[in-house]
């Protein structure tokens, strides 16, 4: 038998089914748990935390809150946007700095639309909506910027919770004083 063609006796599909078998034997069930329903149940119990998280989120950005809002990013947080340009959570720290410093009001909400468990990790597609009140730095007058973006967001276990650690954006779209903005750059957060 070549190395290439060896399993180990303790493969994946095997360590699922005994996991399903102790959770059948821990809750007293006469009958074998669905494995599909099971895997439901976990992935409804990660939305559910990971959306507590993001609206968590969104509160202490309304509230100007830089350590709440980066509160689920791993150090290691990295985001690929659509035009392929990567960001880290040092960069994202900075630009927020400068938007808190204009803001008048932000108002955000994240949607989960999908979550995938895999290996100790969570692979959640959502959209995120907002809107804020920004006074120009230039001009000196109010402005309005509403936001969507739909991305992919990598999650993993830290302790009893979620940190994020890798975003990809899928699609974004901004409009500045209803003025829906086609051209964007990474750098005009």
């Amino acid at each position: 038998m070549s190395a290439m063609s060896f399993q180990h006796p303790c493969s994946l599909k095997r360590i699922v089914a005994l996991i399903l078998l102790l959770l059948v034997a821990e809750s007293g069930c006469k009958r074998p748990l669905d494995e599909a329903k099971v895997r439901a149940e976990l992935e409804a119990k990660v939305r559910a935390e990971i959306q507590a998280i993001c609206d968590a989120e969104n509160l202490a950005l309304s509230r100007r809150d830089p350590e709440g809002a980066f509160a689920p990013y791993a150090n290691d947080w990295e985001s690929i946007d659509v035009d392929g340009s990567k960001r880290t959570l040092a960069d994202e720290r900075e630009d927020r700095k400068d938007v808190f410093f204009g803001l008048k009001s932000l108002r955000a909400t994240t949607t989960i639309a999908e979550v995938k468990l895999l290996d100790g990790a969570a692979l959640v597609i959502d959209r995120s909506d907002g809107e804020m009140e920004v006074v120009s730095g230039q001009t000196g007058r109010t402005v309005t910027i509403r936001s969507a973006v739909v991305a992919e967001v990598w999650w993993r276990r830290a302790g009893s919770g979620w940190l994020a650690y890798r975003t990809r954006v899928l699609s974004r779209k901004r409009w500045v004083d209803g003025k829906l903005v086609t051209s964007w750059t990474s750098n005009e957060r």
